[in-house]
Formats: structure tokens, C-alpha cells, sequence
């Protein structure tokens, strides 16, 4: 049994290391945490084309990864104390958001941009295509994008740092011990 431990603790810390190092580089940890399909409803809802591209409706696949990333951060307490009684938006969008007004010649897109401090906004009891008065916000575009890149920085610190920290450790006393 020794010998088996001695072999599998420092296999075990470079097969976490690679593998883990792998998913980062292809993604995998941002598909399987949710972190991809909510930056996926954060890019429709910071769109510059505005209506009806940055109106997400809960039954779009899109509302349901951004309202639970979102949920679980928002510092709304308003907004919070409704979630917890059960209520559910109907519709995620933003307010704000507007073109540069230089003119540029006919054949060429159009240069718009959303400004990172516009509001996202809960909409409840809404269906399509009326807009009600009944919104909450919950941060903004440039808060929801940190929220993202923090919850990546937890896991990579988790992973690489702790539980490769930790079996490194068990290693060297497993090699003291022996």
C-alpha cells in the first residue's frame, strides 16, 4: 500500500495540473460551471441593437444561466428579498446604451457601443411585447462581466493553489514519513 501511495500522490498532483490547465485553455470549466452561457446572455443583453436583441424572455435559453448567475450576486437587497419569496423575472434586458453620431458612409456598419455602467434590469410580469413598470435592477453590464471573472478567479485559486497545495503537501510528507 505504501508503494502505491508513493507513486499515486505525485501522478495524482501532475494529472490535476495538466488536466485542469487543459479545461482552462479550452474552456471546459466555463461550460460546466455556467460561466459560458451566461456571458453568452451578457453579450445579447449588452448589444448595441438594442430591442429585441437585448430582451431576453425567460422562456429564451439564454434567461435561465444569466438569471442564476446573476441571482446569486446582485447586491439588490429589494431585489434579493422578492427572489426569496419566490417571485421570478420575466424578462432580463438593460437600460442605456446609444451610437458615437460621427457619420460614416452608407455601405459601412454602424458604430454603436453600450457603455459598461448601463443597468441590467429584471422586468416582472411581462409578456411579449409589452414593457412593464415593475423592473428591479441588479448591477451592471461592467458588474456582471467582474462577477464572471471573479467566480474563474475562485475556482482557479481552489483548484491550483489549494487541492494542488494540499496533494503537493501530502506528497512530501508521505516522502517523510517513508
Amino acid at each position: 500500500m505504501k508503494r502505491f501511495l508513493r507513486y499515486f500522490f505525485p501522478i495524482l498532483v501532475s494529472l490535476l495540473t495538466l488536466v485542469y490547465g487543459v479545461g482552462e485553455y479550452l474552456e471546459w470549466w466555463d461550460k460546466i460551471s455556467g460561466r459560458a452561457a451566461a456571458l453568452a446572455g451578457l453579450e445579447r443583453v449588452r448589444s448595441p441593437r438594442n430591442f429585441p436583441v437585448a430582451f431576453i424572455y425567460a422562456d429564451e435559453p439564454e434567461f435561465g444561466p444569466l438569471e442564476r448567475f446573476i441571482n446569486r450576486r446582485t447586491q439588490n437587497m429589494e431585489l434579493q428579498r422578492r427572489l426569496r419569496s419566490g417571485e421570478r423575472p420575466s424578462l432580463i434586458t438593460r437600460v442605456g446604451g446609444g451610437t458615437l453620431g460621427t457619420p460614416v458612409p452608407k455601405d459601412w456598419p454602424e458604430s454603436k457601443f453600450v457603455p459598461d455602467t448601463a443597468p441590467i434590469v429584471y422586468v416582472f410580469g411581462v409578456r411579449r411585447p409589452q414593457i412593464s413598470q415593475d423592473t428591479q435592477w441588479v448591477g451592471t453590464v461592467a458588474e456582471v462581466r467582474q462577477w464572471v471573472d471573479r467566480h474563474r478567479e475562485s475556482e482557479r485559486f481552489l483548484v491550483s493553489t489549494v487541492l494542488i497545495g494540499l496533494l503537493s503537501i501530502v506528497v512530501v510528507v508521505l516522502e517523510a514519513i517513508r
